[in-house]
């Protein structure tokens, strides 16, 4: 998950399972998750069987469907079997043979990616991208990734998060400022779709 980032094929919202099942010519046989994402496998994903094992209290809160972690452990393997049993109801999802691919996200970060990869700047919080293959937008969705999390990027440039060891190394004030961002994109409501 990116801070403030969106994307849209042919005007449908899309999450990360989308690009997953479109990359790939096998069928995307089930989804385990937060319960809100069951409503957002639409469009070549709807249908998708999903098994909700958490809902949100709050972006960085969450509680489990189940009343205990033992019937969710049970639940987990019990679908992925019946997911895979019934493996030959699924197809690959349709790519269509042309499509436009959206992203949106704040607009000083739009405007960063805009022109590259052949985005196209749609207005000041939107780029949009017209293509006939799914494979030949990946280097446009890394753009467009790499735009929204830039300032991700900028708050831990010069922090070393490569083990717990390393963490503990760092500066108190380093850590209380990442600490800071986390919470802060923790408790953001970013608007589903930016329109500004």
């Amino acid at each position: 998950m990116v801070p403030g980032l969106a994307f849209a094929l042919d005007g449908e919202p899309i999450i990360e399972s989308h690009p997953a099942a479109l990359s790939r010519t096998v069928p995307l046989l089930g989804v385990v998750g937060a319960a809100a994402l069951g409503i957002e496998l639409s469009g070549s994903l709807g249908g998708t069987p999903f098994l909700a094992v958490k809902r949100p209290t709050r972006r960085r809160d969450t509680v489990p469907v189940r009343a205990d972690r033992a019937a969710t452990a049970l639940a987990i393997p019990d679908f992925a079997e019946r997911c895979a049993r019934a493996w030959r109801e699924r197809t690959p999802p349709d790519r269509p043979a042309h499509f436009r691919l959206e992203v949106a996200m704040p607009p000083k970060l739009a405007a960063a990616a805009a022109g590259k990869h052949g985005w196209v700047q749609a207005s000041p919080a939107v780029l949009r991208l017209d293509a006939r293959e799914w494979a030949a937008t990946a280097e446009a969705r890394g753009a467009a990734v790499q735009a929204a999390a830039h300032p991700c990027f900028d708050v831990s440039r010069d922090v070393d998060l490569s083990s717990e060891a390393a963490l503990a190394r760092q500066p108190p004030a380093t850590v209380a400022r990442v600490r800071r961002f986390a919470l802060d994109f923790a408790a953001r409501e970013d608007p589903p779709w930016w329109t500004a």
